[in-house]
Parts: C-alpha cells; sequence; structure tokens
C-alpha cells in the first residue's frame, strides 16, 4: 500500500470562520485526481471543488469533497480564490 504523500503547505491562511487553512501548489496528477474523483458529476465545477480538497488542510487535517461542499461560503470564497490564483494564473500581463 502507498504511504499518504506528506503535506507541504506553501501558504497559511486565516479564514472568515478562525480556521487555519494551509494550501499548497498543485500538480499535474491533483487535477487528474481531482477529475476522477467527480466522475459522473453534472456539475461543471464538481473538479475545482475536488482540487480544493486535494490542495487545501484546515487546522492540521486534509479535508475531503463533501466538506468543500458543505462548507461555510465565506470560508469556501477565500479557498476557491487560493486555489485558483496559486494555480491557474491569468495570461501575461502586458509590460
Amino acid at each position: 500500500m502507498l504511504k499518504p504523500k506528506e503535506f507541504k503547505a506553501d501558504k497559511a491562511i486565516t479564514l472568515p470562520s478562525g480556521k487555519i487553512a494551509e494550501t499548497r501548489e498543485g500538480t499535474a496528477r491533483d487535477w487528474m485526481n481531482a477529475q476522477k474523483a467527480v466522475v459522473g458529476d453534472n456539475n461543471p465545477m464538481a473538479a475545482i471543488y475536488a482540487l480544493i480538497a486535494e490542495l487545501v488542510q484546515i487546522d492540521g487535517k486534509q479535508i475531503v469533497y463533501e466538506e468543500v461542499i458543505e462548507m461555510n461560503l465565506k470560508d469556501f470564497m477565500v479557498l476557491q480564490a487560493e486555489v485558483l490564483g496559486q494555480n491557474f494564473p491569468g495570461p501575461p500581463q502586458p509590460a
């Protein structure tokens, strides 16, 4: 059996609820795992929610997809912005 990979946070933020979220930069494997986790789910944003679960731990504990979709909206919006901003940068800006 594979040993769970160690979570190495790149950033820690305090969520509006007061919980501490740690995020890490994603890999292509994280994106692939997120897509696999939501096969058959018709929600076009489901893979993003699953990616949040892959890349975030809260108060020192890894979270799962179901926790993301039941999360307080303020916390969720902060995490979504953080994960998307950290892993999906926009096009290069003109100099």
